[in-house]
Formats: structure tokens, C-alpha cells, sequence
């Protein structure tokens, strides 16, 4: 009988809380429940990757890897694609080129538990792109300062 991937339940990585918890029994010399409980938050908070899936990775030349799926806080699923310019809300950037996608791949991540995960071709890596939120500004709405540098 063939099983489905679907059927499968999400993989989910302990490694890190059993680690923790061996640490907090040694500490207070006791094999309490709590420690367990315990070592799950810690873990959450400290080895939580940031990539999910969908996220971009990009290259110094400006190639992107985007993130399909997470096998576990290693490994993912993905692909690889070129870039395109874009015009954007009157700012020019450059996005993945979707038309040109690559094949899916499974790639190691390098510092998943960092700021900055990455992922390695040879001597290429791919970096998590970093977006970083703007305060809403509607066309309308300027501030005096604006106006007051358009006009001197």
C-alpha cells in the first residue's frame, strides 16, 4: 500500500528541547516535567528559523532562491530563478523572474538559526532578502517639511 505525502504529518524537529531538557535536568539535579515544558519555550524562541516558505534569498549578482518548503530547520525545498526589474510604487527594484524558474532543489541552510540564513551554490550564497516595513504615506498626504523643500 503506497501512503501519500499528504497524509503524513508535518514534520516537526526536537532535537534542540531534548538537548535543552538534558541541560535543565543536569542543572537542578531533578527529572521534573517542567524542565520539559521549559526546554520547549526556550527552543521556540532560540531555534526558530526565519525562512518559511515563499521566502526570497538572493545572490551578490542579483539571482534569486526562493524557498518552497521547509524539510526541517536544515534543509528546504526550492528553486532557483533570474531577476527582473520592476516599477513599483515609484520605486525601481528587482524581483524573481518566475517565468524563468529553475527546477526544485533540496539545499542545505547554512545558520538557520540566525538573522541571516543562507544557502550555498560553490562559491554563490543566497541570502535571506531583507524587507524592511515603510511608514504609509498616501500620495495626498505630505508633511509641511516636504512642501516647504519643493518650494525653496
Amino acid at each position: 500500500m503506497k501512503f501519500s505525502k499528504m497524509l503524513l504529518p508535518k514534520y516537526t524537529d526536537n532535537r534542540h528541547a531534548r538537548a535543552i531538557k538534558v541541560s535543565l535536568n543536569k542543572l537542578f539535579g531533578n527529572t521534573s516535567a517542567l524542565n520539559i515544558e521549559l526546554a520547549k519555550i526556550i527552543s521556540s524562541f532560540s531555534h526558530s528559523t526565519h525562512l518559511v516558505g515563499g521566502s526570497f534569498m538572493i545572490s551578490a549578482d542579483l539571482r534569486f532562491f526562493i524557498v518552497q518548503k521547509l524539510l526541517s530547520n536544515h534543509w528546504c525545498l526550492g528553486w532557483f530563478c533570474p531577476s527582473k526589474v520592476s516599477w513599483d510604487n515609484h520605486e525601481i527594484r528587482y524581483v524573481p523572474n518566475f517565468i524563468q524558474r529553475g527546477t526544485i532543489t533540496r539545499k542545505r541552510i547554512n545558520a538557520p538559526f540566525s538573522k541571516y540564513p543562507s544557502v550555498n551554490v560553490r562559491k554563490k550564497n543566497y541570502y535571506l532578502e531583507q524587507v524592511w516595513p515603510k511608514p504609509y504615506n498616501h500620495v495626498g498626504i505630505r508633511l509641511f517639511s516636504q512642501v516647504v523643500g519643493e518650494l525653496f
